[in-house]
């Protein structure tokens, strides 16, 4: 099926508003929907010690990368150390404060 130019230009000025009409309906629908939080709003836990236990597990990383990648040695050891440190770390927290919100929510 063949189009004259100005049905062409006329087709897909409707397919623009079309689509924009399904992008706006969307958004409010989210909007009105989706609940908005705070980006730390989840992980309340999270702390200084949380965010710089983090940062040298990453660091340690890095520099295992940068090593090649070795299975045994200083660098892996550190690296290993490292992410062990902080997933325990993190543990503890959620552990700690989920206890603390059992208690709160037993209190009549």
């Amino acid at each position: 099926m063949a189009f004259a130019e100005g049905e062409l230009v006329n087709v897909k000025l409707r397919l623009n508003q079309f689509y924009n009409n399904i992008i706006a309906a969307l958004s409010s629908a989210a909007k009105s929907t989706v609940p908005m939080a705070k980006q730390n709003f989840f992980k309340f836990w999270w702390d200084k010690m949380c965010q710089a236990l983090k940062e040298e597990s990453i660091a340690k990383h890095r520099s295992w990368v940068a090593a090649g990648r070795p299975r045994d040695g200083p660098v892996a050891g550190a690296m290993r150390k490292a992410k062990y440190d902080y997933k325990m770390y993190l543990k503890r927290q959620r552990q700690k404060n989920v206890s603390v919100l059992l208690m709160i929510c037993m209190m009549p």
